[in-house]
């Protein structure tokens, strides 16, 4: 196949399209092109064509993964999502994982520790550990990063909110609506015991 013409993309910077005899086939960042001297006129091999298209992907994985990285602490499991997402294969994707990890752009504990900070001010640690497992921490992480987290003072404030709602209840019956809403968010009833003055309700 003769390259017959290179055109820039419209609306995506230092990418272009390229075009034989028979359309186009494929696009390519500048860099590939300049380092693999693509121009009007060269004859592309399948093969070549093959390794285009590898290295390229490659390149544009490194590019998406860096600036998805550099926002905020990420895993390694919600790398591999965002780049699949963005049309990049399985295999790309691991080595472009395998990169960041290299250079310390993907720490999963850096992550579960924001993660747990932010959340653990509305949910019980059951509920928070569940979420960092499925957003790809590992348990042996996730449970030294929750161990011992006290919570009382969050508890407290949630009670205090949800005897509001459902201050027009007889005691018995509120007690009973404020657990239940409080072990819906992951609480467990040691630590709802713990931080409650039930007592006080019933004054």
């Amino acid at each position: 196949m003769i390259i017959t013409e290179i055109r820039p993309q419209k609306n995506s910077k230092n990418r272009y399209n390229i075009y034989t005899e028979d359309g186009f086939i494929l696009s390519l960042s500048d860099e590939t092109i300049v380092k693999n001297s693509v121009k009007t006129g060269k004859d592309i091999s399948e093969e070549l064509l093959d390794k285009l298209k590898e290295e390229d992907t490659f390149k544009f994985a490194k590019e998406v993964s860096f600036k998805y990285l550099t926002y905020c602490p990420r895993t390694e499991k919600q790398l591999l999502k965002k780049l699949s997402s963005c049309g990049v294969d399985e295999q790309t994707a691991m080595k472009a994982a395998k990169v960041m990890k290299e250079y310390g752009y993907i720490n999963d504990r850096a992550f579960a520790e924001e993660y747990a900070k932010s959340y653990l001010k509305k949910y019980g640690s059951k509920i928070v550990f569940s979420r960092l497992i499925a957003e790809g921490v590992d348990e042996s992480t996730a449970r030294e990063i929750l161990d011992g987290s006290d919570q009382t003072e969050e508890i407290k404030a949630l009670m205090e909110k949800y005897e509001k709602k459902y201050s027009s209840l007889e005691p018995k019956m509120r007690k009973k609506k404020v657990c239940e809403a409080l072990m819906r968010r992951g609480f467990t009833w040691s630590q709802i015991e713990s931080a409650a003055d039930f007592g006080a309700w019933e004054d």
